[in-house]
């Protein structure tokens, strides 16, 4: 941890405690240190109200959406979401290399091409219309329309705007609490269990 880091929340709990679960974060001067030297943050076991700690609305990644916290409905984990992605990622190349005429291995600037320009219209077409990708349905994840929870699919525009991120790679490498991308946020969708 950085003398930064440390400096910043220190400085923080001293005037409003960190409080995770059941427990406060503190600050405090090693014994050993000489004062105002070095500070350490410390777990404690009371906080610094009773009953204080996450509110109900971060519990668990889409408590704030309304989702459940486990089964069908719930947000999907970062496994199956990788592993969905790898098989629509594959998918593409195999089609992309009907299309060049060359194997996967021997790839090229056309065979790139192709295969990053297959993967987004496959993408944003499965996405858009069917509610998710050939790898959501192998992996039992379905993308979910948050603007309107009555109508199931994300539709052509939502899955174009998220499929384009999602090939930028960068959008969908950041994301919030609730396990959502910015190809999520942007499109307002939500990747959960079937």
């Amino acid at each position: 941890m950085t003398l930064m880091f440390r400096g910043c929340y220190a400085q923080r709990v001293r005037a409003d405690p960190l409080v995770y679960g059941d427990y406060a974060l503190r600050s405090y001067d090693p014994p050993q240190a000489a004062p105002g030297l070095f500070r350490r943050l410390v777990i404690m076991a009371s906080s610094a109200q009773p009953g204080t700690g996450p509110t109900e609305e971060f519990r668990f990644p889409g408590s704030r959406l309304g989702l459940p916290e486990e089964g069908p409905g719930s947000v999907a984990g970062w496994g199956r979401r990788l592993l969905a992605l790898l098989i629509d990622w594959l998918i593409a190349g195999l089609i992309a290399s009907v299309v060049v005429g060359k194997p996967m291995w021997a790839g090229g600037n056309d065979y790139n091409t192709s295969h990053l320009a297959i993967f987004f219209l496959v993408t944003a077409i499965l996405t858009g219309l069917a509610g998710g990708t050939i790898g959501h349905r192998i992996c039992g994840l379905r993308v979910l329309n948050l603007k309107n929870k009555d109508v199931p699919q994300v539709g052509l525009l939502g899955g174009v705007i998220r499929s384009f991120l999602i090939c930028l790679l960068i959008p969908a490498v950041i994301f919030d609490r609730d396990h959502r991308g910015l190809h999520d946020l942007a499109a307002k969708t939500v990747v959960v269990r079937r």
